[in-house]
């Protein structure tokens, strides 16, 4: 065999066993999300404790509609704010196998922030009534409102589906580079604290 099928031989293996990898990640992001939604809609549905009263159906009150597009807005930006600080703080140092947020893995942080954003959602559309009043002529503007907030739980399943991504692609690779940094910085600080101590020598980094 020629050298360049030697090569080309390889380099099918290399895509083959790239291409098993990619499949056993997607089938885990997979199931993962696949229990997600079968908890949440079947194992974890409670009666809403509601913070305000329910919107009347009849001349509802501008006020309380006001607040519904509000609490609807929080939703969804809370759904970003919960991702980018999960991400943001997926490579912060910490102690291995710690309990404190750096170091607890993103799926158990996301279920516990997500568990809580689904009480919340239960809680605005029991109040605002939405699956009750869309479309039901009380005006666009609370249509388009009840529009956004059911489009809410979709949102929140690409979220999470993109964190599952970001733990198996970049999360590692981030830890590692922190945990480098870390010890790099606990080293110049020895160093400066000896270098005070006695004068500047420069010396080996350790």
């Amino acid at each position: 065999m020629t050298p360049d099928r030697d090569h080309a031989a390889e380099f099918r293996r290399y895509r083959q066993v790239l291409a098993t990898a990619y499949a056993v990640v997607a089938a885990a992001g997979g199931a993962l999300l696949a229990a997600s939604v079968i908890y949440g809609l079947f194992f974890e549905r409670t009666e809403p404790r509601l913070t305000g009263p329910r919107l009347s159906a009849d001349n509802p009150n501008p006020e309380e509609l006001i607040a519904c597009n509000r609490d609807v807005a929080r939703l969804l930006d809370d759904l970003g704010r919960h991702t980018a600080t999960l991400m943001a703080t997926a490579g912060a140092s910490g102690d291995p196998g710690g309990s404190s947020p750096s170091t607890e893995s993103i799926d158990r942080r996301w279920e516990t922030l997500s568990r809580r954003w689904r009480m919340d959602y239960d809680e605005v559309g029991a109040r605002c009534r939405f699956s009750e009043l869309a479309n039901q002529d009380l005006g666009t503007a609370y249509d388009r409102m009840a529009s956004v907030y059911a489009e809410l739980p979709a949102v929140r399943l690409k979220y999470q589906s993109l964190l599952v991504r970001f733990e198996d692609d970049l999360a590692g690779q981030l830890r590692r580079m922190r945990r480098a940094l870390d010890r790099s910085l606990a080293a110049l600080t020895e160093r400066a604290q000896d270098s005070h101590g006695r004068g500047h020598h420069p010396g080996r980094e350790r």
